[in-house]
């Protein structure tokens, strides 16, 4: 997340630098100017399609960026786009070290990190990954979403973002729960520990958040961020569920 964050602010100065002097500020970064045209250009005509929707105002609105740091929400819509092309993330025995001031936690080597999807089972993050010596991941993460897959020697996935266990019971695909009581099942196969009654209130929670969107449907110049039902959301996107 840390190396995406770079990205965005380079975009960001990138879009400050004065149009005759792009291509050499590009050059001197060691940074693709076809790219970041590309990437300015598809910006502008995604704005231009939701104001002629009338989805986000003409004017500019300070509000239209509240969630622009807001990094595990972004996670878990790029999830929900890309669902579901997911993955889960099996990590190792937690392994300790002795010292001075007790044990302490080590992180797993790369190597030990295990990812399975639904259509092939074991899957291999692509060394060309920036998250291809991950050792931890942000926000308490234990799900994958991928933009590409490949096979060869073996099936790899690549363009990569991590997210939580909230993401994916919001957002994932049918949530079901277990009928032999272990705990739910989203999609069909990606299975959560927990209590049978999260499953009901997050059934619920997404239900009431499917009515919100559909009056954003409906209605597209309707302001949602007041709203109660994406709030509480958020805040548990936000958290993975802890109170905090």
């Amino acid at each position: 997340m840390y190396i995406k964050l770079c990205h965005c602010l380079l975009y960001l100065h990138y879009s400050r630098v004065r149009q005759g002097e792009i291509r050499n500020w590009c050059s001197e970064n060691y940074l693709n100017y076809q790219t970041l045209n590309d990437i300015s250009s598809n910006r502008i005509q995604y704005l231009s399609s939701l104001r002629e929707l009338s989805f986000i105002p003409n004017s500019h609105s300070p509000a239209l960026n509240r969630n622009t740091t807001n990094t595990p929400l972004i996670r878990s819509l790029i999830a929900s786009a890309f669902n579901p092309q997911l993955a889960r993330i099996d990590l190792p025995d937690k392994k300790f070290a002795a010292s001075s001031s007790g044990a302490v936690e080590l992180d797993p080597e790369a190597r030990t990190i295990k990812y399975f999807n639904q259509e092939n089972g074991r899957v291999f993050v692509h060394p060309s990954s920036t998250v291809f010596d991950a050792q931890t991941f942000p926000g308490n993460s234990v799900y994958m979403s991928y933009f590409n897959k490949m096979a060869t020697s073996k099936v790899f996935i690549r363009d990569l973002t991590p997210f939580n266990a909230y993401t994916m019971l919001l957002f994932g695909g049918k949530l079901e729960l277990d009928t032999l009581g272990r705990g739910l099942v989203v999609d069909g196969w990606l299975r959560l520990r927990g209590w049978a009654r999260i499953g009901v209130l997050i059934s619920r929670l997404r239900g009431m958040l499917d009515e919100v969107l559909q009056r954003k449907i409906d209605d597209p110049g309707a302001e949602l961020g007041g709203e109660e039902v994406v709030q509480v959301v958020t805040r548990l996107v936000e958290l993975d569920g802890m109170d905090q």
